[in-house]
């Protein structure tokens, strides 16, 4: 397998067990910090701890761990470079080739009712966005995973071709690097609402869509939760949508839209 390095670290860890045992099992070695370190040692799977790679300690109630050249390095050297791989040398640092990172809930907590200024400035991520940027920069020799949904794929094509192809690495790359995601509130559970839903799943510009009432078959989808709300109740969509952030409201129905 060609990726010999990865680094997890995941507010989000759905999934990140069987992940790294995958990872492990296939020989690549698994640096992490805080508590995606805590589960995936807890599963038993070997892992490094990132500041036994820094040389440094985890400082400041973990604001400062990964900005570090030991981390930073390893993840921009571009490996056709001489003068990179050089500078990696008398450095000993070596190349990581995976990383897999997902950043705080910074909008999820400040949707929360009385959520304090200080809850939400420390769910201001630093070091994730600071990762994920290095990574898709040096896309070509590092491969950047910033979702939970695309572990099965990235397993499967390891498992079958020992590499992410140039593609796919690209696609990450774009997906990691997209300045602005969305949740949308999708009205309506037929077969337009079922159709504008699948579409919508598949960009990596939505983050969510909360479909109300959707339909079992919406409730399969990526991304998609079918939820129980008052259409009909202006005010009641309003504060919805107000609570969990909603960006974009799409009605298929006609009876809303009448009713205004």
């Amino acid at each position: 397998m060609k990726i010999k390095r990865a680094l997890l670290s995941v507010s989000d860890k759905t999934g990140i067990v069987e992940l790294a045992k995958f990872l492990s099992d296939n020989g690549v070695e698994i640096i992490s910090t805080g508590g995606t370190m805590k589960a995936i040692k807890e599963a038993g799977i070997p892992v490094t701890y990132v500041s036994d790679v820094t040389g440094f300690p985890e400082i400041m109630d973990g604001r400062v761990k990964t900005l570090n050249p030991k981390i930073h390095g390893a993840i921009l050297a571009v490996r056709s470079n001489p003068e990179h791989m050089k500078a990696l040398a008398e450095h000993d640092i070596t190349p990581i080739d995976l990383v897999v990172v997902n950043l705080y809930p910074f909008r999820e907590t400040v949707a929360k009712p009385g959520v304090t200024e200080a809850e939400a400035i420390e769910n201001i991520d630093i070091g994730g966005p600071a990762m994920v940027r290095a990574s898709a920069k040096n896309f070509k020799d590092v491969v950047i995973v910033t979702y939970p949904s695309r572990y099965a794929g990235l397993m499967e094509m390891l498992a079958k071709e020992g590499d992410v192809d140039a593609r796919t690495r690209k696609e990450l790359a774009l997906e990691a690097t997209g300045e602005i995601t969305m949740n949308i509130l999708l009205i309506g559970g037929g077969g337009r609402e079922h159709a504008l839903a699948w579409k919508l799943a598949q960009s990596p510009k939505v983050e969510k869509i909360y479909a109300a009432p959707g339909n079992p078959g919406m409730a399969l989808l990526p991304k998609c939760e079918c939820i129980a709300l008052d259409v009909e109740n202006l005010e009641g969509v309003a504060d919805y949508a107000e609570e969990k952030s909603i960006d974009l409201t799409v009605v298929g129905p006609e009876a809303p839209l009448v009713a205004g």
